[in-house]
């Protein structure tokens, strides 16, 4: 709070933070965040804010820009970056943790029918072009999963290898027939079950990526 107060009396035009918050605690970088959103509607600076947290990158910025190697990756508002990944780099950094392959079934404006944990999805395609047989990755985040003990829509089976209770919703990582590890948050009370589960995807959350 001292190094922001000495930073602003001066009247910027523009300020520099290099991750302000990595040495604070949970809930004091949080009110440090809001802190830091008032400030800056407030005195109208421009701020240029490197941060290695998602959460910060998206509850502060008005635009982002993602650099991979001293490259920019993609830039963007926040909703454009979380909804829209331009790249695999983007999407995992961005939360999309878990990824299939397949294979390009089909392909039209808009969408993609790919082939994959033996079933075909329709996906939508973000602009991306495809081309019939191109090898793609799958990506979607853990809280666009869900748990089933029956197959709906898409659908892949899995076996439940490990469940993290995290208060009001568990982390659970599962494992598919062909060994591919990946992670759902649910609220399921399936965690106890030991048979058969099903992973339940939403073909809209999914992003693909050619290999």
């Amino acid at each position: 709070r001292v190094a922001l107060a000495r930073s602003i009396v001066i009247e910027p035009d523009l300020l520099l933070l290099d991750e302000p918050l990595s040495n604070l605690d949970a809930k004091l970088r949080e009110e440090m965040r809001a802190e830091l959103s008032r400030l800056q509607h407030q005195l109208g600076i421009t701020m240029i804010y490197v941060t290695h947290d998602q959460i910060e990158a998206l509850s502060l910025s008005s635009r982002i820009i993602i650099m991979n190697q001293g490259l920019i990756e993609q830039m963007g508002t926040p909703r454009e970056i979380y909804s829209r990944p331009a790249t695999s780099f983007v999407a995992r950094f961005m939360g999309f943790d878990n990824h299939l392959t397949g294979s390009v079934v089909s392909s039209e404006p808009g969408s993609v029918e790919v082939s994959t944990a033996g079933s075909v999805i329709k996906c939508p395609s973000f602009d991306r072009k495809f081309e019939k047989g191109d090898e793609v990755n799958l990506f979607f985040r853990a809280e666009d999963a869900q748990l089933g003990e029956a197959a709906s829509g898409f659908s892949v089976p899995v076996k439940l290898n490990y469940a993290s209770f995290q208060g009001k919703s568990n982390l659970c990582t599962v494992e598919t027939p062909e060994g591919i590890t990946l992670q759902v948050i649910t609220h399921s009370s399936l965690l106890e079950q030991k048979g058969d589960l099903f992973l339940i995807l939403s073909p809209e959350k999914i992003m693909v990526e050619k290999s």
